[in-house]
């Protein structure tokens, strides 16, 4: 059933569920981030759940908001797990929820809201679609990594997480903010542009940086698109 859904259309009838290798630790300051507390073997389920809030991309900041106010964001629980920690903590908005900022909301959806990607249609060819983004509680805690070592799927408004291979505990969890397929100079501008302002200095650009020449890869991915479009 949940193959059929539409993106972002509601998941009924299936319950949240939370690892309990993964936990919230502490970073120091404000910062929390997701990490084992036990080992997980290639493809084990770490987390699965709803959404916090899903829409077209160019409404999601209203529906947030309209969402903080009919849920204290005090009272929401952002992980299940251990290391419990409220959206408000996560999130930074206040104790209480009383003052919703829009435009710190809006900031941290940029950073946090994961997009839908297109789904082929009939014969694998894409269809035009409205681009669909959500907010995944979970996905909140992890951090950007171009080799990320989970895999997550979205079905409706449920996504779910997966461990990409074997790991031992005390690992960090990642996930790449923007399509790991793309070449690295785009994946790098893509991260300054939307969630940081500087390089993305993860084990696999570091390698790229080091093998491949920038101007000579997009020169040659120029040439491949003028040739197929």
């Amino acid at each position: 059933e949940l193959l059929r859904l539409a993106p972002g259309q509601a998941a009924a009838g299936v319950a949240n569920f939370s690892n309990p290798a993964v936990e919230v630790k502490d970073s120091g300051g404000f910062n929390r981030r997701f990490a084992l507390c036990a080992a997980v073997a290639e493809g084990e389920l770490l987390f699965a759940c709803r959404a916090w809030c899903v829409a077209r991309r160019e409404e999601l900041l209203n529906v947030a908001l309209q969402r903080f106010r009919e849920e204290p964001v005090g009272e929401t629980m952002c992980w299940s797990g251990k290391g419990e920690v409220s959206f408000a903590e996560c999130f930074k908005i206040g104790d209480a929820g009383d003052t919703l900022d829009a435009p710190r909301v809006g900031a941290i959806l940029r950073r946090c809201a994961v997009v839908l990607d297109t789904m082929p249609g009939k014969n694998g060819i894409l269809e035009e679609q409205e681009e669909m983004a959500g907010v995944w509680l979970p996905m909140v805690f992890m951090s950007h990594s171009c080799l990320p070592n989970v895999q997550y799927h979205v079905f409706g408004d449920f996504l779910v997480c997966r461990a990409a291979r074997a790991m031992p505990a005390g690992k960090d969890l990642f996930y790449s903010w923007v399509s790991p397929l793309q070449p690295m100079h785009l994946r790098r501008s893509g991260i300054q542009e939307r969630f940081v302002p500087r390089p993305c200095d993860c084990p696999r650009c570091k390698l790229e940086a080091f093998v491949t020449d920038r101007r000579a890869t997009e020169d040659l991915l120029l040439r491949m698109d003028d040739q197929l479009f």
